[in-house]
């Protein structure tokens, strides 16, 4: 019996060891993951108003108006 309760003890301490290491690891990549994708976000928006910007100005010149 002792035999079969220290195995088990060993078994549920190593089982709760990793749980504990890829539950933390899980965290940190998600919040990095978001922030990756809220830069993403941010620098798709700064082209799109990039070339709308370009766009209006072409679109003002050649109607002989100048922004």
């Amino acid at each position: 019996m002792d035999l079969t309760s220290s195995s088990y003890d060993c078994t549920n301490r190593k089982s709760k060891s990793p749980h504990r290491i890829v539950e933390g690891s899980e965290r940190s990549p998600k919040k990095s993951h978001i922030r990756m994708i809220k830069t993403h976000l941010n620098q798709m928006d700064l082209n799109i108003r990039l070339a709308l910007t370009i766009e209006v100005n072409l679109c003002c010149s050649k109607l002989g108006f100048y922004v």
